[in-house]
Formats: structure tokens, sequence, C-alpha cells
């Protein structure tokens, strides 16, 4: 890493200059984000899918000075809309493979080199002193990278996120997870003894956070996993105690589950007999002697199973990205496959609230991380017989909370709030969320997801989308209903699971899947529930009483 930095510097990279990082999630990824950042670079991600034309605005708005690519065919991305850039360089990091007009233009040009040329240039012009300059002169508020937003309504937005969001937010994650006096030493803890395996894409702030510098501040070992469709192999090879993923692949690891107990009508018995009893288990605060019973034999029969394909040296998974189906993380916990759910968005670094492993909740996304303060805009609220404590828009603070976007002053301000308290102003999150009488936060939809029905009612469309989500026969559902008395879905078949059922009960179903299927699904349980009209005065730290120690130490990201 100080070698590839020297590197960067050989290059003509300076204190604040922006380097894109396009590659997917991998060892370099990592090497490369250091040696930028330690060179007094800014790292610009891009995703690896990017089409030209997205990378040409990624690299263009932020005003790249170089970029770092992963192998040929994204090298020629770039060098088909340079002349719209500006970049004094590229790196590649695997060097192309001759015959290609990568190959030629790293053979040919002086500005375009291998990530192993650029680690021998670095190491040649190596200096200690220099180095060490290099990172006294950065300040913990100055620029460390612009994250792009997935400009689901325009063109991305770069978030600015300086060292001290990304050093305050690894230092709340560590308060939850990792070592502290106050916590039991039998409970897992992030520490030298984690192994980590990575896949989500590192351009994203939910890993770069999570799974690399959380990680690497924690002395853990990280893995990266080959590709998402290794994931099984890599599970059994590197035997992780944790991971942090989305819940469509905590949904996938079900569903792989219940096809292989479908092979035979006894082995799906027995398996949909113990799922029932791993979430009855869960649920039940004093198991008594018959379930507990119940729950070894399910053990033995199909949670250790579960658990030795996860590599069984599991401590506990991580979720975001995403709502987490509470039907889906109870059975996971009834397993003993604890998977904590979190929230965050990209301007928070992202992590604002999780699960805490020795009290976790389902159904929540935890309560605060140290140091967060939140509010309520209770203008916007949803209304249900479910609804424990207050509702509305979220509005936080802290000091992993971005500033603001590149070079967008008027996005930035109608992202901001004033404080009646004359503070730090607030960052309105655009998501609906209950806080609990418990402290716990359990997210409620988009605030511009929620669906009005013609009856006034306002009803979240996600909790209905997870109830779908639990059936082996859907794909994919979404609920409609604006200015309907009732709400409906349209759904995508899981069509293989359709034939299989349709075979077993003796029907025949069509081979096409070109067929849109639509069916009504009717809320219940939703009422009026009143609202004040202005937004709470309530403004307070509500970090859970389990982080208090000596100070040793989720689309929008639903983290």
């Amino acid at each position: 890493m100080r070698n590839l930095a020297a590197g960067f510097r050989e290059l003509g990279i300076e204190a604040g200059d922006r380097v894109g990082l396009f590659a997917n999630t991998r060892m370099e990824w990592a090497q490369a984000d250091f040696g930028v950042l330690a060179a007094g670079g800014v790292v610009n991600t891009v995703y690896s899918g990017s089409s030209e034309r997205q990378t040409e605005y990624l690299l263009g708005d932020a005003g790249a000075d170089g970029v770092v690519v992963e192998n040929g065919d994204l090298l020629r991305k770039v060098l088909n809309v340079e002349d719209e850039l500006d970049l004094s360089f590229v790196v590649v990091m695997d060097e192309p493979a001759d015959g290609s007009g990568a190959a030629a233009a790293v053979r040919d040009r002086d500005d375009v080199l291998t990530l192993g040329d650029l680690h021998d240039r670095g190491a040649a012009a190596f200096d200690e002193d220099a180095y060490e300059g290099w990172l006294d002169e950065r300040d913990p508020d100055d620029l460390a990278s612009l994250v792009y937003t997935s400009g689901t309504t325009g063109q991305p937005k770069g978030v600015k996120l300086t060292h001290r969001n990304f050093r305050s937010n690894v230092n709340q994650c560590y308060r939850r997870f990792g070592p502290r006096p106050d916590r039991d030493p039998e409970m897992p803890t992030t520490d030298t003894d984690t192994v980590a395996l990575s896949f989500l894409p590192l351009a994203h702030v939910f890993e770069r956070l999570s799974g690399h510098f959380l990680m690497f501040a924690s002395g853990a070992t990280i893995a990266y996993a080959e590709s998402p469709d290794t994931l099984r192999e890599d599970f059994k090879l590197v035997r992780p105690t944790t991971f942090t993923s989305v819940p469509r692949v905590y949904e996938k690891l079900y569903a792989a589950v219940r096809e292989q107990a479908s092979e035979s009508p006894i082995k799906q018995r027995i398996f949909e007999w113990a799922v029932d009893v791993a979430r009855e288990y869960e649920r039940t605060e004093n198991p008594g002697t018959l379930l507990s019973l119940k729950h070894d034999v399910g053990d033995k029969l199909v949670y250790s199973s579960v658990r030795e394909a996860l590599g069984d040296n599991v401590d506990f998974f991580v979720s975001g990205g995403g709502s987490l189906s509470e039907d889906l993380c109870r059975l996971f916990h009834g397993m003993g496959i604890p998977i904590l759910e979190g929230y965050g968005l990209t301007e928070t670094a992202p992590v604002l609230s999780v699960n805490p492993i020795e009290d976790p909740k389902p159904g929540t996304i935890g309560p605060p991380v140290v140091d967060v303060e939140m509010d309520l805009d209770e203008s916007i609220g949803v209304m249900g017989d479910d609804i424990q404590g207050d509702t509305g828009e979220l509005l936080v603070r802290g000091p992993n909370v971005t500033d603001g976007y590149w070079e967008k002053p008027e996005e930035t301000a109608d992202a901001f709030e004033a404080a009646d308290d004359g503070g730090d102003p607030w960052f309105r999150t655009g998501d609906v969320v209950e806080i609990r009488p418990d402290g716990y936060i359990a997210f409620r939809e988009r605030a511009k997801q929620l669906l009005k029905l013609s009856t006034g009612k306002m009803v979240p469309p996600g909790p209905i989308e997870d109830a779908f989500a639990d059936n082996e026969l859907i794909e994919q559902a979404m609920v409609v209903g604006d200015a309907r008395k009732f709400v409906g879905a349209l759904i995508v078949p899981a069509f293989d699971a359709v034939r299989a059922w349709g075979s077993v009960k003796g029907t025949n179903s069509p081979r096409t899947t070109t067929n849109s299927v639509t069916t009504t699904a009717y809320a219940t349980g939703f009422r009026r529930r009143s609202r004040r009209s202005t937004r709470s005065s309530r403004a307070t730290n509500r970090s859970s009483s389990s982080d208090s120690c000596p100070r040793s130490s989720r689309p929008r990201t639903t983290y």
C-alpha cells in the first residue's frame, strides 16, 4: 500500500485530486483504495457494471485526474470516452491479454500502466519521511471519497464523505460489535479472530465500511469471493465468522435449502416441520422442555446441515441494502445463524442503526449507533395496528453524516433542515420509520413510496411485498394502490416452482414464461392514526445502553 501511494504521487497525484476506482470487489481494490487515500487523493468509486456513458459521467462529474480499472474490458470502456475526460493516467489491475487493443495501450502508451508497474515505480521512489508528510498534511475534515447515489430520480449525485465521516462510522460500528468491558466474553465480537467473506461491491459504501474499513481497523482477516456465483464453494473454503449481504442473497440461500429439501415428500415434510419449529423457538422467550427437544431434533435433521453449508463457523451475518423479511430473519436466528439487520444511507457513511448481537430483535433495524441523533417529521407517517411507537420521516445528524453533494448546492440545501436548537442541521433521510418504546427502530417505507388510498389511508407496500417474498411460488411482487380503495399486487411467478407445484397437484401449467400474472392482495389491519402536523421536538441520542463503555475505543441504502 505504501508503494502504491508513492506510485500515485509519482504519477502526479496531490492532496485533494480525484482518482476513479473502477473494478469488482477484490484484494487489489482494497490496496488501491488505501494507496490513493495515503497519497492524499480522493477515491471516486465507479460500479463495475457501468456503461460507457455512465463511466464518462461518473469520472467527468468528479473531475477525476486518473482511474484504476480492473481489466482490459473496463480499460476499453475508459479509452472509448477518454476524449471527453481530463485523465492524466489509467492503471489496470490485470494485464490485458496479448493481441487485444487494451494490451497495445499498456504497451505503447506512457499514461497507461499496470498496477504492478505502479507498485514498482512507487517502490523505487518511496521515502519514509515524504510518506509520513502526506499523511500529516491531511485533516480529518478533508474529503476522502465521492460515492455516487443510484440516481433513481435523475443523474447520480456525488456524496462527499470525509475522513472524519468514515472514521466516526468505524468507531460507531466498533462500539456496537467490538470487544467491550461490559460485554459477555462469550459473546461474538468483531476483532482479530474475525474472518469475513467479502463479495458485495466495494464501490457501494455499505461493503466499503462494513466489510473493508471496519474489518481492517479491527485486525480481521478478509477473504474475497471469486464471484457471487462461487459463494457456496467460498463459504466452505473460507469458513467465515461473518458476512455482510443484501436480503436477496439470504432469500436465495433459503430458497436453495428449500429446493434441496423438496427432492422427496418425506424430506419436504421434515423441512417444513423444522422451519416451523425454528420460528416458534426464536419467538419463545423461555422454550419449555418439549419445544427445546423439538428444536434439538430439528437441529440434527436440518439446521446443522444449513450451518455446515455456510462453513459451520458463523458468528453472525449482517443484512443491509433493503428490508429483510421478519419471518426469514427469525428462521435464520432459530437455526443458529443470527442475521443482524441494520440501516443507513450513502450520505451517512453509511451506518445509522444496527441490531446488537447480544439483543437482536428481528423486524427492526436496531437502535441507533452511538453519537447519532435522530428526530422525526411526524407530518409524514403510517398507520397500523402493529404500530407501537412514533412514526415519521427520519431526520439524523452526527459525525458520520455528509455535509452535502459534490458541486450541487441546491440539492444539498434541499437535503437538510435547520435545527431548532441551533445545532448542526438535520439530514432528511426520506425514509419513514417507527421509533419504538424500547428505542429500536422499525423501517416502514420510503416516504415517496407510501401508497395513499382513496380512503385517505397511507399504506407502506414494503411489509406486504415482504410477505409475498416468503412464498416459494413468487419470484417478485410489486404492491400498487394509489387512489384506489384497496391495494393490489403485480406478481412475477417463480415459474419452475409453479410447474413443480402443478405436477404435484396434477395441474398442467403453460410452458411459456412471457405472460404477466396479476393477482389482487388485500391489505388488512390498517387504521387511521392521529398524527401531529408539526415535527416532534424530540431530538435525542437514542443509542442503546449496551454501547455505553469507557472511551477506549441499507436504492436508498437500508443498511
